[in-house]
């Protein structure tokens, strides 16, 4: 094994997992105040809370091989999110434009129904952010856990 001499020690390696369990911590609570719909300064809070983790977990990088592997299966997790909110606000958008589509061919008037009518939640972008940090959280915790198996 080839010496590495910024290679996390024990206890930083220790340390990143620790911080992991906390951020996933923090994330199921930013989506439970939000459907609670508890104070918009604890919401805030705890995005601040978030988005500094999730910062400093980028640009660090003393990380082993094992934790990265984690965190990209994260990554991908996130991904995945991303791409079916998009998909659903794609499908929401398309019914919308053809129903009134239909309605205007058919003579009927035209009642203005957005996608943000028709599902509001989508529009939230602290709800996708939200959703994106478990997201994360999940995929590595999920991948820490495989991998101990």
């Amino acid at each position: 094994m080839p010496y590495e001499p910024y290679s996390p020690t024990q206890k930083q390696r220790e340390g990143h997992f620790v911080l992991v369990w906390l951020g996933a911590f923090i994330s199921v609570m930013m989506l439970i105040l939000m459907a609670l719909g508890v104070s918009v300064k604890v919401e805030g809070f705890l995005a601040l809370l978030a988005g500094t983790y999730m910062i400093t977990f980028t640009v660090w990088h003393r990380y082993d091989d094992y934790f990265k592997d984690c965190a990209i299966q994260g990554a991908r997790w996130t991904a995945v999110v991303v791409g079916i909110w998009l998909v659903i606000r794609a499908l929401v958008s398309i019914f919308a434009m053809s129903r009134d589509f239909g309605a205007m061919v058919a003579g009927g008037e035209v009642e203005d129904i957005s996608a943000a009518t028709l599902l509001p939640f989508m529009d939230s972008a602290m709800l996708l952010a939200a959703l994106c940090a478990l997201a994360f959280h999940a995929g590595f915790l999920f991948t820490q856990f495989r991998g101990r198996s």
